[in-house]
């Protein structure tokens, strides 16, 4: 039996539930482990154990009570005679870690970031094996980490965003309603979606309302983050577009779009190179180790997308503008194949490889 755990946001959630669920198609008797707190709850299935997990895990009033919850795993991992356990990171791994090393149960950890994050990090020295969601960590390609506990695996992908990259882009354009003609602009701020990217959007409408008029938009607001706002704003510009809070599978999306604006969390990042598309990338200036911009630095190098950097000033939105504008110059300038090199940085048979390195191990 493996533990899979791995939660708190869509980046951390999405890799962990596509590798239960291949592993479970494999007959591989696997369970999860995740928080009533967080996304997972929202995809609860057989095999699911969810606990009042909350976040904050290095916050003294929050400790304790991992170490309580801690304790309900270990009994769990022992009446499920768990042989290993597989974290992808996150407050929502933090007991599941603590747990397997107390009963010295085989820790594997998936890292999908460029930097470990907290909880990866704390329990790294106690893994069998370190899997990487990029050809890259903390500053050096894969091939010049001197230590076997580390393979590249890339970022898994869940089967039902995978199958849109073989669909044919016009019928799907045909199935979703957007004219033919029109560039596809998809926005999106990961799974709990960007203020700023709405606000900034906002502002473009107002400001330069013409510039948008040539795309079909695809805004993925977030909840609560001004859906109605953005949608009012939308219908008064006479704008073509689809707005949602939020959208499980953006496989669809991610498919038919031209150009791309998005945070760069390594979910995001991973699903950009899978579909190889023009992209603005606006790391999230509060992210751990400003991890999110430390994804995308070789990506940038090579010109094969352009970033915004947030700097949490008035003037941000109109420099947005002004980047937005040389981005979209910036993407009429390059030809699909000029960014096909994308690829290079994710493996289509990711879970197939995980899979193949954690069986190693038992």
């Amino acid at each position: 039996m493996i533990a899979i755990s791995g939660g708190g946001t869509g980046g951390h959630f999405f890799p962990a539930y596509s590798v239960f669920k291949y592993f479970k198609e494999k007959n591989i008797p696997t369970i999860f482990i995740g928080s009533k707190n967080s996304i997972e709850a929202q995809f609860f299935e057989k095999d699911f154990f969810l606990f009042d997990i909350k976040k904050n895990v290095f916050l003294p009033k929050r400790l304790y009570s991992y170490i309580k919850i801690s304790k309900k795993i270990k009994q769990l991992l022992k009446e499920k005679n768990v042989k290993l356990v597989l974290g992808f990171g996150g407050y929502v791994s933090f007991p599941l870690y603590l747990a397997a090393y107390l009963l010295k149960i085989p820790i594997v950890i998936h890292e999908q970031n460029v930097l470990f994050g907290k909880a990866n990090k704390l329990f790294s020295r106690f893994a069998k094996k370190i899997f990487l969601g990029f050809p890259y960590f903390e500053g050096k390609n894969i091939e010049d980490i001197d230590n076997k506990k580390f393979v590249w695996t890339s970022n898994p992908l869940r089967k039902e965003v995978e199958i849109y990259d073989k669909e044919d882009k016009n019928s799907l354009k045909e199935k979703l309603k957007i004219p033919p003609s029109k560039k596809v602009l998809l926005i999106y701020g990961g799974s709990q979606g960007a203020l700023f990217l709405n606000e900034v959007f906002e502002y473009i409408a107002s400001k330069s309302p013409n510039i948008l008029k040539e795309f079909f938009i695809i805004h993925i607001t977030g909840k609560n983050k001004g859906f109605f706002r953005l949608k009012n704003i939308y219908e008064k510009r006479n704008y073509d577009f689809l707005l949602f809070e939020f959208k499980e599978n953006l496989g669809p999306y991610l498919k038919v779009a031209d150009l791309v604006i998005s945070r760069a969390g390594a979910l995001t990042v991973t699903e950009v190179c899978y579909f190889k598309k023009k992209t603005l990338f606006v790391p999230y200036p509060y992210a751990y180790k400003n991890h999110q911009y430390e994804n995308i630095k070789p990506i940038l190098k090579k010109d094969l997308a352009k970033v915004f950097i947030q700097t949490l000033k008035k003037e941000d939105k109109e420099k947005f503008l002004k980047t937005f504008k040389e981005f979209t110059n910036w993407s009429n300038t390059k030809k699909d194949e000029d960014i096909k090199d994308l690829e290079t940085y994710i493996l289509k048979n990711s879970k197939e490889i995980i899979l193949k390195e954690t069986l190693k191990i038992l």
